[in-house]
């Protein structure tokens, strides 16, 4: 049996456009990671985010009082897990994508990934509008990460235009 082994030289790098990309995956997986974990009370003292503020916790919801909305059962009672989960597959799902990204070994398969990654951002932004209505009662993080993921969406699209200089 043969083996093939790529010298240093021969495998390919990431251009500056792709290491962003993979940046901008990983810091948007961190922040689902850091609110699936304030979420999960693994940082001590944090509710959903926000200080404990007259010694009850922020919830996310409505303001005390407020109407909930729509009449009937709200969107996140029709989740399927409880949203410090999806917050946590979010993490998962945007680390194993980065690094599917970066792969020398799945490079022939970079165009799939920049696809699903695009959609992938995509559907965490149209779902993080639905869920939360993007009120001025939200926190920044979330804008924060709505920005970073409109940038990421931003530098695929630019990634998809060049081919030439995306192949590494």
């Amino acid at each position: 049996m043969s083996q093939t082994t790529l010298s240093p030289a021969s495998t390919p790098r990431p251009i500056g456009r792709q290491i962003a990309i993979i940046v901008l995956a990983v810091i948007s997986g961190l922040v689902h990671l850091y609110r699936a974990l304030l979420m999960f009370g693994l940082l001590g003292g944090m509710g959903m985010g926000g200080p404990r503020s007259g010694g009850r916790r922020f919830s996310g919801g409505p303001p005390p009082g407020a109407h909930p909305g729509g009449g009937g059962p709200g969107l996140m009672g029709m989740l399927p897990v409880p949203l410090s989960v999806l917050f946590l597959l979010n993490f998962v799902g945007y680390i194993v994508l980065a690094v599917a990204f970066y792969l020398p070994a799945l490079e022939r398969y970079r165009q799939i990934t920049r696809w699903v990654l695009l959609v992938y951002a995509l559907v965490t932004i149209i779902l993080w509008y639905l869920f939360t209505g993007a009120g001025p009662g939200q926190f920044p993080i979330g804008y924060g990460d709505k920005v970073v993921e409109v940038a990421l969406i931003v530098l695929l699209l630019f990634d998809m235009r060049s081919p030439a200089q995306s192949k590494g």
